[in-house]
C-alpha cells in the first residue's frame, strides 16, 4: 500500500496581525477630560486583532504621550470595523458609549493646544491635526490623509455600538412673563435607544446647596425646552443635571 504525507500551510490571513488600523476620528471636550480615538480597519482585513506590544502617540507643544495596547481586540473578525480608545467616564456622559481601550495616561492625551501629531505602531499610521474642536459636539474625522472638522461627533466601538456626545449646557434662557424658559440639546442612548433623563432644578441663592427639581425630561436627540413658573422679585438660580 502506497504511503502518502500531507503538509498544510495555513493562509496568510490565519495569522493575527495588527497593521491595517488607521485614525478615523478624534474627539475632545474643551479642559480635556472627556476625549476619544476612533481606529478604523482599512483595507477590509481580518486578523488584525493582535494589538499588544503596539501603541497610539500622540504629540504636541507640550510634549508626547503614549497609549500600550494591553490586549487583543475580541475577535479576529476585524475587516472593516471600528474600536474606541477614550477617557473612562465615556461610558457615563450623555451620549457616550463604552471604550474598547481606555487611556492610562495623566492628563488628556491629545493635545488640545497648538495641534498634534499622532503616531500608531511606529509609523503604519500617522496623520497631524491642528484645529481640533472643544466646543462639546464637533470632530476631527478622516478624509483622506487629512483630519477634516465635523460639526457632530460620532464614535463606533468593535461591538458596533454607536452614540453621539451631547455637551451638558443650556442653549438659550429667557424669561416669557411669569415664567422662565430654558432649551438644550438632549442625547440619545446608544444605537438611538432612549436617553438620559435631564433634570431642570432651581435654588434661590447663589452658592446654594438646597437644589429642587423642577422637571425631568428624556433625551431623545433633539433640542427641549421646559417652561417654569417665576416668583416675582425672587432671587432663582436654575442648573440642568443628568442624574
Amino acid at each position: 500500500m502506497a504511503a502518502s504525507a500531507l503538509i498544510f500551510f495555513p493562509h496568510a490571513s490565519a495569522y493575527a496581525s495588527f497593521h491595517t488600523w488607521k485614525v478615523n476620528e478624534i474627539y475632545s471636550n474643551a479642559d480635556g477630560s472627556v476625549q476619544f480615538i476612533e481606529m478604523k480597519e482599512s483595507s477590509g482585513a481580518n486578523f488584525q486583532n493582535a494589538l499588544p506590544g503596539h501603541t497610539i502617540t500622540c504629540t504636541g507643544p507640550l510634549g508626547t504621550k503614549t497609549f500600550s495596547f494591553p490586549s487583543n481586540l475580541p475577535s479576529t473578525a476585524t475587516a472593516n470595523k471600528f474600536f474606541i480608545i477614550g477617557t473612562s467616564n465615556l461610558v457615563s456622559i450623555p451620549g457616550g458609549l463604552t471604550p474598547d481601550y481606555v487611556f492610562t495616561n495623566t492628563g488628556p492625551f491629545l493635545s488640545l493646544d497648538g495641534g498634534g501629531f499622532l503616531n500608531f505602531s511606529g509609523g503604519f499610521d500617522t496623520v497631524t491635526y491642528t484645529n481640533l474642536p472643544v466646543d462639546g459636539s464637533g470632530a476631527l474625522i478622516r478624509s483622506g490623509a487629512s483630519l477634516i472638522p465635523v460639526a457632530t461627533n460620532s464614535p463606533l466601538n468593535f461591538r458596533a455600538v454607536s452614540n453621539s456626545i451631547v455637551p451638558l449646557r443650556f442653549l438659550s434662557t429667557a424669561q416669557s412673563g411669569s415664567n422662565f424658559v430654558v432649551t438644550f440639546a438632549t442625547a440619545t442612548g446608544t444605537n438611538g435607544t432612549t436617553g438620559p433623563s435631564y433634570a431642570l432644578q432651581t435654588t434661590n441663592a447663589l452658592g446654594g446647596t438646597n437644589w429642587v427639581t423642577l422637571t425631568n425630561l428624556t433625551g431623545n436627540g433633539t433640542v427641549r425646552s421646559i417652561t417654569n413658573s417665576i416668583s416675582p422679585n425672587a432671587i432663582q438660580v436654575f442648573r440642568l443635571r443628568v442624574p
